[in-house]
């Protein structure tokens, strides 16, 4: 078996990045990438690389580092479900800003940009139907 300390992690990372692109984001030359960047901090940190001999009780930290990932995912879904909540809440207006339109003007324009679902249309049609015509 090869010494972990002389693989070419460049040659590595290269040999893993040969997907079509059309097959999405590698992730692996991401993660690698990451160990490889870590592993330079640490060592800058610390003053010596990351050996078996490093930690006293690796399990315990590995352990903490799990529950304290555990905190980071479940703050990131709650502020994932704050965000659509927002999101929900936002296109409730436009619906509401679009049906006053509607009554107040019903020969404005095409209406269907609603139904196309794309509040980014919305917006821009209401701001053409306000702003162009007066």
């Amino acid at each position: 078996m090869t010494d972990p300390q002389d693989y070419e992690f460049d040659k590595f990372c290269a040999e893993m990045t040969t997907a079509p692109e059309d097959e999405g984001v590698l992730v692996l030359p991401l993660v690698l990438s990451d160990l490889k960047e870590r592993a330079a901090a640490g060592k800058e940190k610390y003053g010596k690389d990351y050996r078996v001999e490093t930690r006293k009780n690796a399990l315990q930290e590995a352990y903490e580092e799990a529950m304290d990932l555990l905190m980071y995912l479940r703050s990131h879904l709650e502020q994932v479900k704050s965000g659509q909540a927002y999101c929900a809440s936002q296109l409730r207006e436009l619906q509401a800003l679009f049906d006053k339109m509607e009554s107040d003007h019903p020969n404005a324009g095409d209406k269907s940009i609603w139904k196309s679902n794309n509040p980014c249309g919305v917006v821009e049609y209401l701001y053409k139907f306000y702003c162009d015509s007066t």
